[in-house]
C-alpha cells in the first residue's frame, strides 16, 4: 500500500502539472468556447474538469502519504535535542518561502507578476488568432436571439447558411448546437451568416453596441462616420489610454471601466459631433438612475466624472459614517456603509 500510495502521489503530480501547463496557454474561457478550441482532442472545459479531479486525487494520495509516513515528517521537526519543534529551520524556510510567493502575487511584483502577465499574453494572442465572441456566451444564443442582438436580417443568415451546407432544424437552435452538429466552431457559424460589409455607414446607436469591446478604435470611427482624431481625443480626455489599433476593451481598462461603460461616456460628445474638453463634463448621462460601472471607480474618480466638489462629497460620505479616502474604490465605501454605489452617486447627486 505504500508503495502504490507513493507511485500515485507522483503520477498525479506529473500529470497535475501537465494540466497546469496546458491551461496556463489555454485561451479565456470566452475564447475557447467560442471557436471550439482543444488541445488532444479536448476541449479546455475538459482539460479544467481533468484538473481539479487530478488534483483531489493528489491530495488525497498525499494525505494517506503522510499518513504512512509520519514518524519521518515529525523527526523533521526535532530539534537536536530530539524534543518536538515546529518551526524549525527547514519548516520556516518552507514557511517563508510559500510566504513570499503568496504576497509578491497579491502584490503583483515581478517575478510573480511577470509569470501571470506572459500566460495573459498568450491568451491575448490566442484571442486575436481564434476570434472573441461579440458578447458573453453568444454561442449559447438561438440562432434568432444571436440575429436579433447582431441587427442582422434572420431570414437572409438563414438562407447563407443552407447555402454553404449548414444543417440546423430552425431558428431556435444554438449557434454551440449547429456547430457541433456540423463539426464546425461557433465562430464558424457567426462568419457563414455574418452579412457582407457594404461599407455603409451606420448611425451612432445610443446604448453601447454589440461587440464594441472587439472594435479598433479606427474599425469603430470607419463604421459610424466619425472623425478618427475627434473619437481618439474624446477617449483620452476620459483618462483611456488609446491609439488607432486599439481595442475597446483594452482602452476601457486602462481607464479603469468597461467598453459599455465607456461608451456611455462618450456618446453625447460623439453623438454631437463637438469633441468638447472633457467628456467627464457630463454628469447627466442616466437621468432615470445612476450611471453603471461605478464601482470600479475611486471616490476621486467619481467626482471628477460627474462633477461633484471633492471636499463635500467627503463631508456628506462621512456624515453617511463612512471613512471616505479620495483613493478608497466606490464599491469598498458603500460594502463598509451596507450600500450599493448606485446609493453613493444618488447621496451625493442629490446634494
Amino acid at each position: 500500500m505504500r508503495k502504490i500510495t507513493s507511485m500515485t502521489s507522483l503520477i498525479s503530480f506529473i500529470l497535475v502539472i501537465v494540466t497546469s501547463v496546458i491551461l496556463y496557454i489555454a485561451p479565456h474561457g470566452r475564447v475557447a468556447n467560442w471557436a471550439d478550441w482543444r488541445f488532444w482532442g479536448m476541449t479546455k472545459t475538459e482539460w479544467t474538469n481533468i484538473h481539479i479531479n487530478l488534483g483531489m486525487l493528489f491530495l488525497f494520495a498525499i494525505l494517506l502519504h503522510a499518513y504512512y509516513n509520519w514518524k519521518p515528517i515529525m523527526s523533521y521537526m526535532k530539534n537536536k535535542a530530539r524534543s518536538f519543534r515546529m518551526f524549525t529551520p527547514s519548516f520556516n524556510t518552507g514557511l517563508v518561502l510559500s510566504a513570499v510567493f503568496i504576497v509578491g502575487t497579491l502584490l503583483y511584483i515581478p517575478p510573480f507578476s511577470t509569470f501571470i502577465d506572459f500566460s495573459e499574453t498568450i491568451k491575448e494572442d490566442a484571442a486575436e488568432f481564434w476570434g472573441e465572441p461579440p458578447y458573453g456566451h453568444a454561442e449559447l444564443s438561438s440562432l434568432s436571439t444571436f440575429a436579433s442582438k447582431m441587427g442582422y436580417d434572420l431570414d437572409q443568415g438563414l438562407a447563407q447558411l443552407r447555402d454553404a451546407g449548414v444543417e440546423f432544424e430552425d431558428a431556435s437552435q444554438t449557434l454551440l448546437e449547429i456547430a457541433d452538429q456540423n463539426g464546425l466552431s461557433p465562430n464558424a457559424i457567426y462568419l457563414i451568416m455574418r452579412p457582407e460589409e457594404t461599407g455603409e455607414v451606420l448611425e451612432l446607436p445610443a446604448t453601447s453596441p454589440e461587440g464594441l469591446g472587439n472594435l479598433t478604435v479606427a474599425a469603430f470611427s470607419q463604421k459610424y462616420g466619425l472623425d478618427e482624431d475627434q473619437v481618439l481625443a474624446v477617449l483620452r480626455e476620459s483618462g483611456a489610454e488609446a491609439e488607432p489599433d486599439s481595442k475597446f476593451r483594452a482602452v476601457a481598462e486602462s481607464a479603469s471601466t468597461t467598453a459599455s461603460d465607456l461608451y456611455v461616456l462618450m456618446y453625447e460628445k460623439l453623438a454631437d459631433g463637438s469633441g468638447g474638453d472633457s467628456v467627464q463634463a457630463a454628469p447627466d448621462i442616466a437621468p432615470e438612475g445612476a450611471p453603471t460601472g461605478l464601482g470600479r471607480l475611486t471616490l476621486a474618480e467619481l467626482c471628477e466624472a460627474h462633477g461633484f466638489d471633492q471636499d463635500a462629497a467627503m463631508e456628506i460620505l462621512a456624515a453617511q459614517g463612512m471613512e471616505p479616502a479620495l483613493d478608497a474604490k466606490v464599491k469598498d465605501l458603500a460594502t463598509s456603509a451596507g450600500l450599493t454605489p448606485e446609493d453613493i452617486y444618488n447621496v451625493l447627486n442629490a446634494e
